[in-house]
């Protein structure tokens, strides 16, 4: 009897930490995306005000492009009347256990293949220090392409 007690309580234990360790995430544009006070993207239009790769410029690539982030994930860009329609997701941070490396919220464009919008489309990791409700900071994971991304809310 003390064995099937035993037992049940390490089949529960396990059921229990498989649930802890399985979470959502659903996260919409429309609301306030945030994993912290700092950080919150509203939809509306957005438009690149830099992008620099180490000490070089490339933000006049953007010039003109207009920047929607809809509900459902949906991004567009749109210059001159033509329109590329992607993708986008936010994933926030993630718990760290005992001496760990916290993992950075990140954010995921996926705007194809095309010059220019390819330079966008990765993952990045948000920079909280430079982002507000009308300034998203990326900033590339990949250290040696020392890449950021700026969009500033323009509606």
């Amino acid at each position: 009897m003390k064995h099937v007690i035993k037992n049940s309580m390490i089949v529960m234990m396990s059921v229990l930490f498989v649930m802890e360790s399985c979470s959502k995430s659903n996260t919409s544009i429309s609301q306030p995306v945030t994993d912290n006070p700092s950080i919150t993207v509203q939809s509306g239009s957005w438009m690149i005000n830099n992008l620099s790769q180490s000490t070089e410029d490339k933000t006049s690539q953007f010039v003109g492009y207009v920047f929607t982030f809809a509900s459902g994930g949906v991004i567009k860009a749109q210059i001159n009347g033509a329109l590329t329609t992607g993708t986008w997701s936010y994933i926030p941070s993630a718990v760290t256990y005992y001496g760990s490396t916290p993992s950075k919220a990140s954010f995921t464009i996926n705007l194809g293949n095309s010059t220019p919008l390819s330079r966008l489309s990765k993952i990045w990791n948000i920079d909280s220090t430079n982002t507000s409700s009308s300034n998203l900071s990326l900033i590339s994971p990949e250290v040696a392409e020392n890449l950021k991304l700026n969009f500033t809310k323009i509606k």
